[in-house]
């Protein structure tokens, strides 16, 4: 009920000429149900009425009746990168999409993806179905130390503490 109450109410704000209204609701209820064809087609109409052929490229690159013109707009929005494409598609990969045309438009993305130097391609290891390379996380180091001395400055409080109250007791 909700996703046809939704849909329903963005055409309705569409109808009334409020694109933007119906392109919120229809994106938080993407981020809902990510593989949605419906949803997607939705939204990139809702973009269409916006006109900004480059976003309704980006929701509808995964849609059969993606005009050539949206998606070419929407590549170059990203620079024609495939990383950053590929990061603001928010499809991973190894999702089927709508139909051939589009999964061989996604795949020519995933190739020029690939064919980066390893450098390039981080950042996008979730849509793009790699496995990430880690590096040496400072801020987690920093927040452990923080911990530790945290830790210590109470051990310490507490001994203290307890040698006030001995001193007390007698």
């Amino acid at each position: 009920m909700a996703i046809e109450d939704t849909l329903a109410r963005a055409a309705a704000d569409i109808e009334r000429g409020d694109a933007g209204m119906a392109r919120q609701r229809l994106t938080s209820l993407r981020a809902q149900y990510p593989g949605d064809f419906e949803i997607r087609r939705a939204l990139r109409d809702a973009c269409r009425a916006a006109l900004d052929p480059a976003q309704a490229g980006r929701w509808g690159y995964v849609l059969e009746d993606a005009t050539d013109d949206e998606v070419l707009a929407y590549a170059r929005s990203r620079g024609r990168h495939p990383r950053e494409m590929l990061s603001q598609l928010a499809w991973h990969v190894d999702t089927p999409t709508e139909g051939t045309i589009s999964q061989a438009r996604l795949d020519q993305l995933r190739h020029d993806l690939r064919s980066l130097p390893r450098a390039e391609r981080t950042g996008v290891e979730r849509w793009s179905g790699e496995p990430g390379t880690r590096e040496f996380d400072w801020g987690l180091l920093g927040c452990g130390l923080v911990l530790a001395y945290t830790l210590l400055l109470a051990a310490l409080g507490a001994y203290q503490l307890q040698q006030i109250v001995r001193g007390w007791l007698g």
